[in-house]
């Protein structure tokens, strides 16, 4: 996707299993659409408004790591 910035990744890998969440930067929030099996909701969230979302447990805990990338 043109007009994105990688910023940073981070895996959390719990031994056997693990994903990536990779942080970037972006002047244009493009259309996103969800793509295969794993994920049944894809948009763009500013990190500011990451405390309304209900987010999914393991990443709620690795939330502290990854807000901290990039900065």
């Amino acid at each position: 996707m043109d007009g994105l910035e990688p910023v940073e990744e981070f895996v959390d890998d719990h031994g056997g299993w693990s994903y990536t969440t990779v942080v970037v930067r972006t002047a244009t929030a493009e259309p996103v659409r969800v793509r295969g099996a794993e994920s049944t909701e894809l948009r763009w969230v500013r990190t500011d408004r990451f405390g309304e979302l209900a987010l999914h447990p393991g990443f709620a805990t690795s939330w502290p790591t990854v807000s901290a990338l990039g900065a």
